[in-house]
């Protein structure tokens, strides 16, 4: 927990100028077409243009309120994040200054060269923790997870898989124009069914649903290609193919539909995704271990690196350990991939 709440630390601000930023565009778009809007109806316009521009004014508008509700919820939820982290920062530097002080009453009681020696060791072995967190807290500011957030959270989907009478939910994101999306296979199949009866796709900020076919699993990886019918929409394209581009230590973010649909809906009709950053503790050939809070309905979620590089799928947390989270190396889903569609991406 100590790393997801520093790693979102530096964010406050930056969301604040985005939200400042976004709102002043929303509000000169708003303006402008009441401009046309008074301007109509002076020159005596046709009613059915009057209409038209008022109905892209009322739209206009709610566009407006949405975005403002949407960061003022970004603003808040990093807000509290940060006030937790400092709170730890401040009692860190307070340990550190104690130890200090000890030594330095120490040194002037003139003790045994033994206690001396060892309190030298205890301080330098803070210090060099110190730099170390300052080191990655350096790091950590030049991560820009709001942006990032904004710009990709559009190819992000909430799926909704049914089995018989039963219904799942999981996330998926899109990776080409077309509507190719990656999920985990276990949320569009089980060790019942190898494949759902039917599936279904909400992306991020919509209300309306859409049929998806599975194109290719992996049980063993865990791993599945979907494609969303008739899909005209956003994609992700900086994606770590060549599975070179995580390392341990680094910061990291996932956007998905953590608690499913319950939660992606809840006060409104069109969807909502959610964004978790920790660090990656761990990265191996076959895992990418996440420090970041995850729960059911995250499966299947794009996990970014600092530089925005889709680096892994989600795959599950760990009972034993909340607040840890296994992912898959999105190189892995290569192997699964339909010809065509790695030809089309550029992968070899």
């Amino acid at each position: 927990m100590y790393g997801v709440y520093w790693l979102l630390s530096s964010q406050v601000q930056q969301t604040e100028a985005a939200r400042r930023t976004a709102e002043d565009s929303a509000r000169a778009e708003t303006q402008r077409l009441r401009q046309e809007l008074a301007a109509a109806r002076a020159a005596a316009a046709p009613a059915t243009q009057v209409e038209s521009l008022r109905t892209q004014l009322r739209a206009a508008e709610t566009r407006t309120a949405e975005l403002r509700a949407a960061l003022d919820r970004a603003q808040a939820a990093l807000s509290t994040q940060l006030a937790a982290g400092e709170a730890r920062r401040v009692a860190a530097q307070a340990d550190l200054q104690r130890m200090r002080d000890e030594l330095a009453a120490a040194e002037r009681r003139a003790p045994s060269q033994e206690t001396i020696d060892s309190l030298k060791r205890a301080v330098t072995a803070a210090e060099r923790q110190t730099q170390n967190l300052d080191a990655k807290m350096r790091a950590i500011r030049a991560s820009d997870f709001a942006t990032i957030a904004q710009q990709d959270q559009g190819a992000v989907g909430l799926i909704t898989a049914s089995f018989g009478r039963d219904y799942y939910n999981g996330t998926g994101f899109v990776i080409t124009a077309d509507g190719y999306m990656l999920t985990n296979w276990h949320v569009v199949a089980d060790s019942l069914h190898p494949r759902a009866d039917t599936i279904w796709v909400t992306m991020a900020d919509q209300s309306q649903a859409r049929y998806a076919d599975v194109v290719a699993t992996s049980q063993e990886r865990d791993l599945a290609v979907i494609k969303v019918r008739s899909y005209q929409g956003p994609y992700l394209t900086a994606i770590d193919w060549g599975g070179t581009r995580a390392r341990q230590g680094e910061p990291a973010a996932l956007i998905g539909y953590p608690a499913g649909s319950g939660f992606a809906r809840l006060r409104s009709s069109v969807v909502r995704t959610s964004m978790s950053a920790g660090i990656i503790s761990r990265a191996t050939e076959d895992v990418i271990q996440f420090d970041g809070m995850t729960i059911g309905g995250s499966s299947g979620s794009p996990l970014f690196n600092a530089d925005g590089e889709v680096i892994a799928v989600h795959r599950a947390g760990l009972p034993q350990a909340p607040g840890f989270a296994l992912s898959v190396p999105i190189k892995h889903i290569v192997a699964i991939m339909p010809v065509p569609l790695r030809q089309r991406l550029g992968i070899p």
